[in-house]
């Protein structure tokens, strides 16, 4: 009986009080002192705990009143001792105040559940969780053993709070953009066996010394640099470790006891083999390359958002209008930028081209089918590559990289949110513009062509024409560091690699520099972006590496590439500086917007890594390289109650919550305030001072 009424209030009231009910009905509701009544027994219940939830009353009869006293009599006391022990161990923190629910439950004797918890849980991105805890009571915070919380600003406080934690998760799949965190006082928790940091971003300097003397035994440090950061532990502890966080092709030969990986990057897998005690392995993504050639591995976990992480929803939109949506992508799949041109390089095989028609600018912007069309065509063994590709031409697998993107986006602003109209391309409604570059151009024209694919156009007399606007590249702002257009950008770039930190990755890279320069025979460094171009262009087609090179140096070129380009950015000069008139133009497409001054409801800019990268660490959330066909939406939203506007920003499908903003729906001025405190007042003057500062980090704007 107990199980069956389990979704039932099991409190019992006096026959009276049913009577009563019954011949007032609803009219009930507006006697307060009755209702006061009701909730004091239902304070009282023994089983009726929840103070959130609304339980359909069981007692509407005399029959009814008698099954909950017997339901109540079945609980005697050793029961209710082992359910308030036993099954009411994690409590989560809703984004409420909890001021009167321990007061109210906690010191309720009669209540099953805030007795015996021993974990708590958030999803929580602002709420105020020392508070919370300090509600608890000093006796109960020392039984807390687990917590995993979304937000990671509260690390120092649950170790000041919780001294008896054996468990740190900082794991969500979900990350938004707080700040990177230290590891100081860790070290002060003796009973630690479990830290997963995997959802947060670390402070750049971070030592590893506070855990070092912790006896761990799951450790799952961020992506970004993870590599690199498990160096910084204690041969001790890497023998005790039986779970990590690892990045494909990482060595895990010191990790003599590792049992359990966690998959923190979308890189190919399939030729990564793992070490045979590795049995279990999770994944933040669909990448399962590695199992064929691991069978050692029995147990295989995905988490389930980032296995389609492009066609994800937006999300708070109820009672929401999409108005205005501005994208920035990265271009698809290309053929790599760097040859040595001193060892035998393998045949590329390029069959994408595009058809070309001239025509004035001032021509009416749909036109009747040509009579011939032109094609560009590169002759085979004349080009910087062996075999019939041009130097960082788009191939056809990034034109269906980018198929894939704008099949998406019709998914969602043409079906799902209804932005764009469905009956064919209005040229009102779509502004394009791209870097002056074939890839970049080609992306665009990929990802216009499977928003509104050819069947939606209706006949094929007249062809619409689409403007892609572009610059000369000495003009372009939509990538970063672009010392022509602002020159001081050299002298602080100079001055961020001549800092400390950077020279000490120098140092510790210094080996690696030279085995690639050696299996390459080059006597020039070109820097590591280049390498992990030539390597990661190579794989992306299944093409052999270059003598010499095996995979763990492909793993370790990426760190260190990213170390290369991200170090600068993290420079606020630099990072502003590099992107602050590109986003102003988008900060004044929708002001425009607003005001109506332009009509354009999606507004598509074609760019490079170097364009998505900087942006992003605008923001705080520039993690990993951007992958290709990597996109970042600024989407505006209104509220159809109050016509006030929203921003929501997302990359590859991921929305974000901005410092600054409440939630992933930002209020339009919170994000005006954000991004305008980006901007660099007086651009020109900055961009042209005489000197340099020696300091890349002081601003005086």
């Amino acid at each position: 009986m107990t199980w069956k009424l389990r979704h039932l209030c099991t409190c019992v009231y006096e026959k009276d009080t049913i009577k009563k009910w019954l011949d007032i009905g609803r009219d009930i509701l507006q006697d307060e002192q009755e209702i006061e009544r009701f909730y004091t027994m239902k304070n009282n219940c023994p089983t009726h705990f929840s103070h959130t939830r609304l339980y359909q009353p069981l007692t509407h009869d005399l029959k009814s009143s008698n099954q909950s006293k017997l339901q109540l009599i079945l609980i005697n006391k050793d029961i209710f001792n082992y359910i308030s022990q036993n099954c009411f161990t994690v409590i989560k923190l809703e984004c409420c105040e909890w001021d009167d629910t321990f007061e109210k439950h906690g010191n309720n004797a009669y209540c099953v559940a805030l007795k015996h918890f021993t974990t708590i849980t958030s999803d929580c991105r602002r709420h105020n969780i020392p508070k919370s805890l300090h509600n608890i009571g000093k006796d109960k915070l020392e039984q807390i053993t687990k917590v995993v919380f979304y937000n990671g600003d509260c690390l120092q406080d649950l170790i000041k709070l919780l001294p008896n934690l054996t468990c740190i998760e900082f794991s969500k799949k979900k990350m938004g953009a707080f700040r990177e965190l230290s590891l100081e006082n860790l070290s002060k928790l003796k009973s630690l066996t479990k830290l997963d940091l995997s959802g947060i971003r670390l402070q750049r300097d971070v030592g590893l010394a506070e855990i070092n003397n912790l006896p761990l035994k799951k450790l799952c440090l961020p992506s970004w640099g993870s590599s690199s950061l498990y160096n910084g532990l204690s041969n001790k502890l890497k023998r005790s470790i039986t779970k990590i966080a690892a990045t494909p092709y990482m060595d895990l030969s010191v990790f003599l006891n590792l049992k359990h990986i966690l998959i923190t990057s979308e890189r190919d897998t399939s030729r990564w083999r793992l070490p045979q005690t590795v049995t279990k392995v999770s994944s933040k993504y669909l990448e399962i390359g590695f199992l064929p050639h691991n069978r050692q591995v029995t147990k295989f976990k995905t988490y389930d958002m980032f296995t389609d992480k492009q066609k994800n929803p937006s999300e708070d939109t109820d009672g929401m209008t999409l108005r205005m949506v501005q994208i920035l992508t990265r271009h698809g799949d290309r053929t790599p930028l760097y040859n040595p041109l001193t060892i035998q390089m393998n045949d590329w095989n390029c069959s994408l081209s595009t058809y070309m028609y001239p025509s004035p600018n001032d021509q009416d912007a749909s036109i009747n089918s040509p009579s011939i069309l032109f094609r560009k065509v590169y002759l085979p063994n004349r080009e910087y590559w062996p075999g019939n590709c041009s130097n960082g031409q788009l191939t056809t697998l990034g034109w269906e990289q980018h198929q894939q993107v704008g099949t998406v986006f019709r998914q969602l602003y043409v079906e799902k949110y209804g932005l764009l109209s469905p009956d064919g391309l209005d040229l009102s409604e779509v502004w394009v513009r791209s870097t002056d570059v074939p890839r970049t151009l080609q992306s665009a024209q990929s990802e216009i062509n499977a928003l509104y694919p050819p069947n939606t156009n209706g006949g094929v007399n007249p062809i619409d024409v689409l403007d892609i606007h572009t610059m000369d590249d000495y003009y372009e702002n939509m990538y970063s560091p672009n010392a022509q257009l602002c020159p001081i950008l050299n002298s602080l770039g100079n001055n961020a690699t001549n800092s400390k930190p950077y020279q000490i990755f120098v140092q510790q890279t210094a080996q690696l520099r030279q085995q690639i320069m050696s299996a390459l025979k080059v006597k020039s460094f070109p820097g590591f972006y280049n390498f992990m171009d030539l390597f990661f262009a190579t794989q992306c087609h299944d093409l052999p590496l270059p003598n010499g090179i095996t995979e763990e140096i492909v793993n370790a070129t990426y760190q260190a590439a990213f170390f290369e380009d991200s170090y600068p950015l993290s420079f606020p000069m630099i990072s502003r500086l590099g992107m602050s008139t590109f986003l102003e133009e988008l900060l004044d497409n929708i002001r425009n917007f607003i005001n109506g001054d332009i009509s354009y409801k999606y507004m598509l800019f074609s760019g490079h890594d170097d364009s998505v990268g900087p942006f992003v660490n605008l923001f705080n959330i520039y993690r990993e390289w951007a992958p290709y066909a990597s996109h970042v939406e600024l989407e505006l939203w209104q509220d159809d109650s109050s016509s006030e506007y929203y921003l929501q920003f997302k990359f590859n499908g991921q929305s974000y919550t901005l410092d600054g903003c409440p939630g992933v729906m930002c209020p339009i001025d919170d994000f005006f305030s954000i991004a305008y405190n980006i901007l660099v007042p007086d651009y020109y003057d900055a961009c042209n001072q005489g000197g340099s500062s020696s300091d890349s980090s002081s601003a005086d704007f």
